[in-house]
């Protein structure tokens, strides 16, 4: 005799200062399965995951429909019980780990707090349970781990760590939100892995919310396109991609880039930038005096070429130096040695006055945007900042016109101009 689905949520409709969001969201997790919820940015996703933690915020209502663990209607539940269900039933993982750990506390307390807040247990219990935890999320010396802090892990260790909170105390379903999106592609694979042997040796049901398809095509059991706030199309992973039903799910797959999607002849001759034996080092000082014990070459001799029209990529593993020669591009990090070129113009000996002259022609998007927007800033001022620093158009008309075209030529609707980066993913 079969049981129930783990999780179902029925018709689920929520509104965010009085917009529709979702409507009518209908789905179903089995014990065991892992379910990816795929679709575009603002397509619902987070709001859906949010909705079934219900940790939606303020200005959001739930305006229809019914929220199943196990049976039991979280949406009927007063917020003191939700909070035992939270950790010791279900779980989440967020995007981004270094925006959800405690900076000034250490691994192993912030996964002690999740245990002791759903069991009783001793002090020397708890921390054999921490150090136990670590090492099945693969953190190799576990038990000198618990006392370090967030900052002195990698990127793929912080959210081992989080996988290792949400699992504490055992809970019957995982919500995973874009889990692997700040990492690179080589601790992607690993991080990815290790939640489909936890999926499958725990019998835990696995929302995984992401917009990859090719991850959906490497661990999920089943799938569900979201779009506009719709359910468009369920199915079997492997049926899905052999035979979409839904037309936007036919463009999802034919918009997933092949090897040879952007190849042509760049036809520029000169290049726009050059980089001749780029290095950039890093001294690593220790003792009271500070004095210098070694060097960090994090880059060391790079020549590089991009041409007018050309997307180049430089691909690595966490690390590898890719990040800091994007910083030294920019002259966010003085280069140790070697030649920057921009247009032909050296830029290694440009005045700081005169680069922030220059940055108008140089820009840079950050790995993760909630840490590099201003949660108290709108999102029309954020993208007005820049033009107001620089003076770029003649006046507050004309740069309040600008936003409005740069939000339609990235596909955001012009009236979310006037809400603040927490309000949609």
């Amino acid at each position: 005799m079969m049981s129930g689905p783990v999780l179902r949520v029925e018709d689920l409709d929520v509104s965010i200062s009085g917009e529709r969001i979702l409507r009518g969201v209908n789905l179903e997790i089995e014990a065991g399965e892992l379910f990816a919820l795929v679709g575009e940015s603002g397509s619902g996703k987070s709001i859906t995951a949010l909705s079934i933690m219900r940790l939606l915020p303020e200005e959001a209502t739930i305006d229809r429909g019914k929220i199943l663990l196990s049976g039991l209607d979280l949406l009927r539940l007063p917020e003191y019980r939700m909070r035992d269900v939270r950790g010791s039933r279900v779980s989440m993982i967020f995007q981004e780990p270094m925006s959800s750990l405690n900076p000034v506390m250490t691994v192993g307390d912030q996964i002690a707090e999740v245990i002791l807040r759903h069991q009783k247990a001793g002090n020397r219990q708890v921390r054999e349970m921490v150090a136990e935890l670590l090492d099945s999320v693969g953190i190799a010396g576990p038990s000198e781990r618990l006392s370090w802090y967030p900052h002195q892990l990698s990127g793929g260790q912080k959210q081992r760590v989080m996988i290792a909170m949400a699992l504490a105390c055992r809970p019957k379903l995982l919500v995973a939100d874009e889990p692997t999106t700040a990492l690179d592609v080589t601790i992607q694979a690993q991080v990815l892995s290790l939640l489909k042997d936890i999926q499958r040796n725990r019998r835990l049901a696995v929302l995984l919310i992401t917009h990859d398809l090719g991850v959906v095509a490497n661990i999920a059991d089943r799938l569900a396109v979201m779009r506009r706030g719709r359910i468009l199309e369920t199915a079997p992973a492997r049926t899905f991609f052999r035979f979409p039903r839904h037309e936007y799910s036919r463009e999802l797959i034919t918009t997933v880039p092949g090897p040879g999607t952007y190849r042509q002849e760049i036809r520029s001759k000169q290049p726009v930038l050059e980089l001749h034996d780029l290095k950039v080092h890093f001294p690593v000082r220790k003792g009271i005096f500070q004095r210098t014990v070694s060097t960090v070459r994090a880059v060391d001799g790079i020549e590089l070429e991009v041409f007018r029209g050309e997307t180049v990529a430089l691909v690595g593993e966490s690390g590898s130096g890719k990040s800091t020669v994007g910083r030294a591009v920019l002259r966010l990090l003085d280069p140790t040695g070697g030649i920057i070129k921009f247009e032909g113009r050296n830029i290694n000996d440009v005045p700081a006055r005169a680069m922030r002259t220059l940055r108008k022609d140089l820009q840079i998007i950050f790995q993760d945007p909630y840490s590099s927007m201003n949660p108290r800033m709108t999102v029309a001022d954020i993208i007005k900042e820049g033009m107001n620093s620089l003076d770029i158009e003649s006046g507050q008309k004309e740069r309040d016109a600008r936003v409005v075209e740069l939000m339609e030529q990235v596909g955001l609707p012009p009236e979310l101009r006037r809400r603040y980066p927490h309000v949609r993913g």
